[in-house]
């Protein structure tokens, strides 16, 4: 599914770019441009939200106080008005991603309680730096379809399409046994391998522009992160050989099914983890004994070599949602405003 995405976006990506050309040679053949030379600085506020292996996007619950939390994010950018149909975009977000397995999954669902077994959770600052252009919609349909008595208004909604690269680095906290402190999860390769922390996107989302006054524009957009990593949130394919790991840190950090609590919040999940304890184990934790000794507790089919940790070949995306606010640098008289 996501290579099909993929292919769409690249698709869609060099036609708009192809007739963008074409449409600014167009417009102004026969009338000046409206926005064509104009710069902008401004910020963004919004929420960031992530959907991968802790929130799979069909089961997906976004809330600000709920399962899955929408983080604060702000950044900065600077854009320019090629003509009225198209703009690009240069510009720096950061935000935090979160994911819990024990808030967000439901125990009693089939076919997502063995994340609620699994138990793992994360969180991900991002540092991300994005190259987008925008495809302005009335212009474009003016030139389109040739109405030649579509005025230029102060609304402008658009759909903006790109490239980002972005720092990432998930951490989780560790068991009480371990202190309970929040530590870096990828250099204890909680699935035998390490990862890049620098990561690619594809940003792709609708936004609209509001022409406050000659010099200020208020902006909407939600925009998603087609990531190529599928290591925001740390799991991604399989258990590793449990003799494999550098410390009894990685190793209790990569299971945690038998947890009494889950970590991020401290609530007891002992009454459902005994159930389904019972209901997958036959009320006895399977075991497996170490190299040096140790007896290890788990689920039947989470833990060993090879079983199922992470939902492999589905990369993560997060989402960008919030406002804009920007300062023209070199406004055009002929730009209509909201506030005249």
């Amino acid at each position: 599914m996501k290579e099909n995405i993929l292919k769409i976006l690249v698709i869609f990506l060099i036609s708009i770019l192809s007739y963008s050309s074409f449409a600014q040679r167009i417009y102004t053949r026969g009338d000046a441009s409206v926005w064509k030379g104009e710069k902008r600085i401004g910020a963004t506020l919004g929420v960031m939200t992530y959907f991968g292996d802790l929130n799979p996007i069909e089961k997906q619950r976004v809330q600000i106080n709920g399962d899955v939390k929408a983080k604060l994010t702000f950044g900065g950018f600077y854009s320019y008005r090629f003509g009225d149909v198209f703009g690009g975009q240069i510009g720096y977000n950061y935000g935090r991603l979160e994911g819990d397995d024990f808030q967000a999954a439901d125990p009693y669902d089939e076919k997502h309680r063995h994340r609620y077994v699994r138990n793992t959770h994360f969180r991900n600052d991002i540092h991300e730096i994005y190259l987008t252009g925008s495809l302005y919609v009335f212009p474009f349909l003016k030139e389109l379809l040739n109405i030649r008595n579509l005025r230029a208004m102060p609304v402008n909604p658009y759909i903006t399409f790109g490239v980002s690269a972005f720092y990432h680095n998930p951490r989780a906290k560790t068991p009480e046994e371990f202190g309970g402190d929040w530590v870096d999860l990828r250099p204890l390769k909680t699935e035998g391998k390490e990862y890049e922390t620098i990561a690619f996107a594809i940003p792709f989302g609708i936004g609209a522009d509001l022409r406050l006054t000659r010099r200020l524009n208020l902006g909407f957009e939600i925009v998603a992160r087609y990531t190529f990593t599928d290591y925001l949130d740390d799991v991604s394919t399989e258990y590793p050989d449990i003799n494999g790991f550098d410390s009894d840190l990685a190793r209790a950090m990569s299971n945690r099914t038998v947890e009494a609590t889950g970590a991020l919040t401290g609530a007891s999940r002992t009454f459902e983890r005994d159930r389904l304890l019972e209901v997958l184990n036959g009320g006895v934790p399977a075991t497996y004994i170490t190299n040096d000794g140790q007896v290890i507790e788990s689920f039947s089919g989470f833990g060993s070599e090879g079983d199922k940790r992470g939902e492999a070949g589905n990369s993560d995306i997060f989402v960008f949602t919030g406002f804009t606010i920007s300062y023209f640098l070199n406004p055009r008289p002929a730009c209509p405003v909201f506030f005249d």
